[in-house]
């Protein structure tokens, strides 16, 4: 579904990713390992037309997206849950869910089925929530995008475990619905549990990649990869 191919990209003459490739496939679920400052965002925003590309070609479902506007990426089905969960603070939830709606099964009532917490709080300001309830709104905005493709920022950093636990569990429905999903996190353990394939950055490389058996075998290596 998703083919990244020999992906480049520099700020200014400083030089983040190097040749960086990967694929996600349909019903798929990918993670993106590595230490803050690697170049796992940095990937995320080129994909998504965030980011200028210097080399390198980005294909969705088969169409060579690179070089679109983030505008008409999203409209191809591709849903993103950013680093920092960015809700609207201004707006309630019920309007932060609305705001992104597009056609398809995922609705009010499905994200509130997903999360019900959302629905305890709809009249609730983006600002007036939890650091979990937000991640979850960030998730559920992304699902009403109705994607073919999400893509996860960091998901579950700096949340309380019980939250997290929630967050993961959340995922693993997603998965078992068909879900193709690229998800930025550091937690081996829970990766391991839930995803398909993992790739590691290294300065702005893949110094990594393989399926959960073959992380299990290397786990050790890749635990120092990814180490603060």
């Amino acid at each position: 579904m998703l083919e990244v191919e020999n992906l480049g990209v520099a700020y200014g003459r400083s030089k983040v990713l190097h040749s960086i490739s990967l694929t996600v496939g349909a019903g798929e679920v990918v993670t993106l390992m590595g230490r803050n400052g690697m170049g796992k965002s940095t990937t995320v925003m080129s994909i998504l037309g965030l980011k200028d590309k210097l080399h390198g070609n980005v294909r969705f479902d088969g169409k060579d997206i690179t070089g679109l506007p983030a505008h008409r990426v999203a409209g191809l089905g591709i849903g993103l849950v950013p680093e920092g969960r960015r809700v609207f603070p201004n707006l309630t939830v019920e309007e932060n869910l609305l705001a992104t709606r597009r056609p398809g099964p995922w609705d009010l009532n499905r994200v509130h089925g997903l999360f019900p917490r959302l629905s305890e709080r709809a009249r609730n300001m983006g600002n007036q929530l939890s650091g979990g309830e937000q991640q979850m709104l960030a998730i559920g905005r992304a699902l009403m995008l109705n994607p073919r493709l999400l893509i996860l920022d960091e998901a579950t950093e700096g949340l309380a475990p019980v939250v997290r636990e929630e967050i993961w569990s959340s995922l693993e429905t997603l998965k078992r619905e068909g879900q193709s999903i690229l998800v930025i996190d550091k937690h081996i353990d829970r990766l391991r549990q839930l995803a398909n394939r993992h790739y590691v950055v290294e300065k702005g490389r893949i110094a990594w990649s393989g399926d959960t058996t073959a992380l299990a075998a290397e786990r050790d290596k890749v635990e120092i990869l990814i180490s603060v």
